[in-house]
């Protein structure tokens, strides 16, 4: 998530919480991304899949700056956990058929979400539209 405008970045489903999943949404995250990447910051909690050498070496070879939340603090990373918790709820499921379902439904979601989900931070924008009101180039 891009705490400029909240548009969700870069995502990627997997049925485990392995390094390639995290490394997966980060690279979708930085593609097309413009300017230089030396002035992003990855922030995320302690989980292993964060913590993993493969992770901490792909944001370091691409020059981003890594922070953690601090071990048992979940308010540390308050944005991305409510849009979590916001997607759970919209989806109203519970349980998908099998992850092709799931991945189909949640970049469903992640589009309306950038495109047509107002935030109440943005002035009630979508953050897309936050983007183009304020004519800002956003990494």
């Amino acid at each position: 998530m891009d705490l400029y405008n909240r548009e969700i970045k870069g995502w990627d489903i997997s049925d485990s919480m392995d390094a390639d999943n995290t490394k997966n949404s980060l690279l979708n995250a930085v593609k097309g991304t413009p300017g230089s990447l030396k002035e992003l910051t990855f922030h995320s909690d302690q989980g292993v899949q964060y913590c993993s050498q493969a992770v901490r070496k792909k944001i370091s070879l691409l020059g981003i700056t890594q922070s953690m939340s601090r071990k048992g603090s979940c308010y540390d990373n308050t944005f991305v956990e409510s849009s979590f918790h916001t997607l759970k709820n919209e989806l109203e499921k519970t349980c998908f058929n099998d992850l092709a379902e799931a991945k189909i439904m949640i970049f469903e979601y992640i589009n309306w979400y950038n495109r047509d989900g107002l935030h109440s931070s943005l002035g009630y924008l979508s953050p897309v539209d936050h983007v183009e009101k304020t004519n800002c180039l956003v990494a």
